[in-house]
């Protein structure tokens, strides 16, 4: 059958079940005869005749119950004989789902919302019993059960249309509706309709993106299918302080029963500042990756070994896993748990594909997942069986033959139906020390956890009071594993920090802005001093000045008498106090100021302890830095930011190698390349970073090596400040940033 002709047919299958589902079919006497017989039969035979009942004289629906009453037979071919068969896909993804290519084609662009199911609408019919006009409100209960028991209720004031989503797909659903009046209720005969097998089953989640259940999936050689409402993947939940699904959403998850929640996003990554769920009562687990290489990258790997410890814990399901848009990331989990469950290669394309229905800037092509699986058959000796391609791999990065078989029973039999020997003391929890304590399972390479509380903590024991300036400390002690949680005592002091700098290239004399409103701001409320080294520089004066009423900061006018050379470096320390009076705010960090001839300069480090990781043939060295005077402004309209933190004109900095200097680099902040060896990326995500790659296919490295940005290299930002456009600023390095290379780990280490 060609594609038009298919698209035809499901275009009048559509319009059928949305129309005849509201509607009574016209029946003769002999159809309702039948129709009574075939539902009276064997035991169960009264509800068989009640629900084969139709509009007209009884005397067909009486002789067939009791003609039924007294023969063999199936009582289920009368009963579900004219039940709707409900198809939860839209015509766009019948098209793809029943189509000869595994990839989209079309209208399908991975840039626009088609991901949503199609929901099952129920009519209720009219009785004539009651009148309609005195109706407060009807009732719909929804049961997987011919008896109604473990029935959903679904409410409706307005009318007697009920729109039923996220239901299972390849299931017989029963449900009746009641009307209720100010003296009465009246409910109809049970009514039975079916949903249609097709995997996927997409879900709608309000907000996200790329929803889907991992049940439902056909199993090779046999006849059973992936379990339902146990895994989802979804696009993300929340985007650092944004939250993208709704109040709504969140209502659709705890309809579903999510219990847990695993984010695959890589924090450093991807620049993101909460690990937190944005749905109340979810467990939430960071299982950050990076993307960069499944196989081999090990941030990757060890989120894949995090999340599939999180899966075999079957007092996490069921179980909702994402990344930003649910594709990537998310796909490769999907993938494997696909293999485990024995899935073939056409369906887990499918899967991968279908992404391309979500809101995910760009369609995703089937030979992702062929080469997985080619990965599988060459490197973890597969040779065409994905189960154990999978298992191998997923031993290779460290995890048991326990946990493994746990994910597997789960997602095909959904319940875990190994025996487990439960250890006889508690442990604390491998994955959520903070909140758990666990019993494992003692059999040799099986480690799963079989039995987990919360910790029962004593009352807090202060190790280090607080003070105005510093934080205390003190903890609390499980009582029943000793776990130790450790608790800050915040100081008397608020923080503040230096929001930027109000002048530039004023000889010595500089005014910092102060993130405080204070109303009585003035030298006999603060213990302000400047440094050079670790001395005190004399002949300093600071002038304090509160913000204008439209300005939510003050200033400190800094006068340096003293002469000071090109190059030198002055700082405020960490532990300076301001005060009105009543509130104390205490600086959390020292603040470096650079002089550079012309005037002074903030510095741009914010943490001099850098990461590395490898990323395929690049090893990468990531420092935070910090641009908060980079804060930008309005444009014109007064909607689009101007911001430029963290992003600017040009960074000059001196990169050495064992003191030898490799380059000066002077670049637009974006992408430095020197002869391939060497890449410079300053990054505008939130996270801030400076991200110095090496390519290790072009770059030779010794054991040994230290690798150095320079003090004094500096970035620069033409942006926008204060109302002024190309208004220059600039951060000066106050320190060098060193590293030196581990030849056994592959990776850079922090000079302390």
């Amino acid at each position: 059958m060609n594609k038009k002709s298919y698209s035809l047919i499901l275009s009048i299958i559509s319009c059928f079940c949305l129309s005849g589902c509201n509607k009574k079919a016209t029946t003769t006497v002999s159809d309702r005869y039948s129709e009574g017989f075939e539902a009276g039969k064997t035991e169960g035979y009264t509800d068989g005749y009640t629900a084969g009942k139709t509009d007209g004289t009884n005397e067909g629906y009486n002789e067939g119950f009791e003609a039924g009453k007294n023969s063999g037979g199936t009582y289920d071919d009368g009963f579900f004989a004219n039940e709707m068969l409900y198809d939860i896909h839209t015509l766009e993804q019948n098209e793809y789902l029943h189509g000869t290519s595994f990839d989209v084609s079309g209208s399908i662009d991975g840039k626009h919302e088609m991901s949503k199911p199609q929901h099952v609408v129920i009519n209720g019919s009219y009785d004539d019993r009651y009148n309609e006009a005195n109706v407060n409100y009807y009732l719909l209960k929804l049961s997987k059960n011919m008896d109604m028991s473990s029935s959903i209720e679904y409410r409706n004031n307005s009318n007697k249309q009920f729109v039923l989503k996220n239901l299972n797909i390849g299931t017989r659903y029963f449900y009746t509706i009641t009307a209720f009046t100010d003296n009465a209720s009246f409910t109809t005969p049970v009514k039975s309709f079916s949903t249609n097998d097709q995997a996927p089953r997409n879900i709608d989640i309000d907000g996200v993106t790329n929803c889907r259940d991992q049940g439902g999936w056909k199993i090779v050689g046999s006849n059973q299918k992936t379990v339902q409402n146990l895994i989802y993947r979804t696009g993300k939940l929340h985007d650092d302080y944004v939250a993208n699904v709704t109040e709504q959403g969140c209502n659709d998850i705890k309809q579903l029963g999510i219990k847990t929640e695993i984010d695959l996003r890589d924090p450093t990554y991807s620049g993101l500042h909460e690990l937190h769920t944005a749905v109340e009562g979810l467990n939430y687990y960071n299982c950050g990756m990076e993307g960069e290489g499944y196989f081999n990258n090990e941030v990757d790997k060890q989120g894949i070994k995090k999340t599939f410890e999180v899966l075999s814990d079957v007092s996490n399901y069921p179980v909702l896993y994402h990344c930003a848009i649910g594709t990537d990331r998310t796909g490769f989990i999907s993938f494997l748990i696909n293999c485990l469950a024995g899935i073939s290669l056409d369906d887990m394309c499918r899967d991968y594909v279908f992404s391309s229905f979500g809101n995910i800037n760009g369609i995703r092509k089937a030979n992702v997942i062929q080469d997985y699986a080619n990965r599988l058959n060459n490197d973890y000796s597969a040779n065409g069986n994905y189960t154990v391609g999978a298992t191998n791999f997923l031993k290779s990065i460290g995890l048991t033959t326990g946990q493994i078989n746990v994910v597997k029973n789960m997602i095909k039999n959904g319940q875990d139906n190994t025996t487990h020997h439960e250890a006889n003391s508690w442990a604390v929890s491998s994955l959520d020390p903070e909140h758990y304590h666990e019993k494992i399972c003692t059999d040799p390479d099986c480690g799963v956890t079989v039995h987990k509380e919360v910790h029962q903590f004593n009352e807090l024991i202060v190790d280090q009071p607080a003070t105005i300036s510093e934080n205390g400390h003190g903890h609390h002690t499980c009582t029943v594993c000793g776990y130790e949680k450790e608790e800050v005592l915040p100081k008397s002091g608020v923080d503040f920090k230096f929001v930027g700098m109000k002048s530039y290239g004023n000889g010595t004399t500089f005014t910092i802005k102060v993130g405080l409103k204070l109303e009585n701001i003035n030298g006999e409320n603060t213990n302000i001093k400047l440094y050079k080294g670790s001395n005190p520089i004399e002949n300093v004066s600071f002038t304090y000045t509160k913000g204008k009423d439209d300005e939510d900061y003050s200033t400190i006018k800094i006068d340096l008498s003293a002469a000071v050379n090109n190059n030198d470096i002055v700082y405020i320390p960490k532990g300076t106090i301001l005060s009105d009076g009543t509130n104390h705010f205490v600086l959390s960090k020292d603040a470096f100021f650079t002089y550079d001839g012309s005037g002074f300069y903030p510095s741009f480090l914010k943490d001099s302890t850098p990461i590395s990781r490898k990323s395929g043939n690049n090893i990468e060295i990531e420092y935070q830095a910090d641009f908060t005077d980079f804060l930008g402004g309005q444009a014109d309209d007064g909607v689009q930011p101007y911001y430029t933190r963290g992003k600017g004109s040009n960074f000059t900095y001196t990169l050495t190698r064992n003191d030898v200097v490799i380059k000066t680099y002077v670049n637009d902040c974006v992408t430095d390349n020197h002869n391939g060896e060497v890449k410079t990326q300053v990054f505008w995500v939130s996270a801030e970073l400076i991200r110095i790659a090496l390519d290790t296919t072009k770059l030779t490295l010794s054991d040994g090596d230290i690798f150095c940005i320079k003090k004094g290299s500096a970035y620069a930002d033409n942006g926008y400040h204060d109302g002024v456009i190309n208004d220059v600023k600039k951060y000066i390095l106050h320190t060098d940033l060193s590293v030196r290379f581990n030849s056994s780990t592959g990776l850079f280490e922090p000079i302390v």
